[in-house]
């Protein structure tokens, strides 16, 4: 059975769209998922589900969520490989930093060339910033609040739901695959 990780955009931050994490993996489990576990508060779940396809997993859980807690909550779905790929390719590897400054968005999709052409996230922080597949690795060295805001660009340039996590998180949830 295929191992996924389930990345959730926007939940339990400031106080916004409240979703406990252990209702959230019965609701999982519910939907044929087997060994749901969750890290932190924040919508991360790493999880065993018979479907062959993230993209129709993903669909079946932003709906599952919209059914069970009336949240409308977009979801990045990757493979255990996708997730393994994106600590392995990492452009900023070399370079000592700390975890907590070094963002990945993860996208629904990848960025057609033809809007990239026009619309390069990469374009905003040349040095700080690498457009790989799914995936956009962003270097924060003066911290997360003052690098440009990636995610909001991509989703009005590109139209795919983006969500974020530190280097810290993302390998925390390779250990968990």
């Amino acid at each position: 059975m295929p191992r996924y990780v389930t990345l959730l955009r926007g939940v339990n931050v400031g106080g916004h769209n409240r979703l406990p994490m252990s209702a959230l993996r019965n609701a999982v489990s519910g939907l044929g998922a087997t060994g749901v576990t969750s890290l932190l508060q924040s919508g991360n779940l790493v999880l065993h589900h018979p479907e062959p396809s993230a993209s129709t997993l993903e669909t079946s859980l932003e709906s599952l969520i919209r059914r069970e807690f009336q949240l409308d909550i977009r979801c990045v779905v990757l493979t255990a490989a996708e997730l393994l790929g994106t600590i392995s390719n990492n452009p900023f590897g070399d370079q000592d930093i700390s975890g907590s400054k070094l963002l990945v968005l993860f996208l629904s999709e990848r960025l057609s060339p033809a809007a990239l052409s026009s619309h390069d996230p990469a374009l905003l922080a040349p040095d700080q910033v690498r457009v790989r597949g799914r995936v956009i690795y962003q270097l924060c060295p003066d911290g997360v609040l003052a690098a440009p805001p990636l995610a909001p660009y991509v989703e009005r340039h590109h139209g795919c739901a983006v969500t974020a996590r530190n280097w810290n998180t993302v390998t925390r949830l390779a250990r968990l695959i």
